[in-house]
């Protein structure tokens, strides 16, 4: 898995870094700054980002005040991570493999963020039991993941382009729900979230990853829009929602 993924990230990634980094850093702004309202205005703390990549979300995180830390399994992104924020702030690896009772950062992360990583993961019963441990108690933890609850996967059906060989898993509201209270978190809130595309990225991308479904179709007329609307920035959304929930404090306390 960790070289189909890590094969896949790196084409990409050296083909669209500029037009996606202030795409992703909106983004990124929107979902921190939700996770700092439902932490009662509070920013700053401790922050990991599962499934940091090259560290976008940790750049946004460090920029609001959070000392902010990394996981990531792909070379090119821990090398990144390394140059931008130093050895002590990335574990690099899948999270299962990181041993945190050891490196002692068991209840020690104010908030963790997992930004479409979940619907990737092998096993999110194993995911979200760490994630859990991380964090403090009342800590937060905000996650951008496709639902099939959405008005875009209720459309599209088998066409969604969030139905793919990458994503092991698909989660509607009421099992993310279930799943985020069985390993001892309170959902806050879950809602619609856009992605922040332009014309310009769309045409880059879906020759890489949208491969079979709208996006594909699409790519015909996307090469026929002029320039200038072509790197105006949009709000679209496509499936995806973001989910806020809080570890739930032990009984007594």
């Amino acid at each position: 898995m960790n070289t189909i993924y890590q094969d896949s990230f790196s084409q990409l990634w050296g083909e669209v870094e500029k037009i996606y980094r202030p795409l992703k850093k909106r983004l990124n702004s929107a979902i921190l700054k939700s996770l700092a309202k439902w932490a009662n205005g509070e920013r700053g703390g401790n922050l990991l980002d599962i499934g940091a990549a090259t560290g976008l979300l940790m750049e946004t995180g460090a920029e609001m005040g959070y000392r902010v830390y990394g996981v990531e399994g792909g070379q090119m992104g821990a090398e990144e991570i390394r140059s931008k924020f130093g050895e002590d702030r990335l574990f690099y690896g899948w999270l299962e493999q990181i041993d945190f009772a050891s490196l002692r950062k068991i209840n020690y992360f104010d908030a963790v963020t997992m930004v479409d990583v979940l619907e990737h993961c092998a096993d999110p019963n194993v995911t979200l039991p760490i994630a859990n441990r991380i964090l403090k108690e009342g800590g937060h933890i905000a996650c951008y993941i496709p639902t099939t609850s959405s008005f875009a996967a209720k459309l599209l059906g088998k066409s969604w382009d969030f139905y793919c060989t990458m994503h092991l898993f698909s989660f509607s509201n009421n099992n993310l729900r279930t799943l985020f209270s069985r390993h001892g978190f309170e959902i806050l809130t879950i809602r619609p979230c856009p992605r922040y595309l332009t014309i310009e990225y769309a045409r880059a991308v879906a020759k890489h990853v949208l491969q079979g479904g709208v996006g594909e179709k699409m790519l015909p007329l996307l090469r026929c829009v002029p320039a200038f609307l072509a790197r105006l920035v949009v709000p679209l959304y496509c499936g995806q929602v973001l989910l806020i929930a809080r570890k739930k404090r032990e009984c007594g306390t």
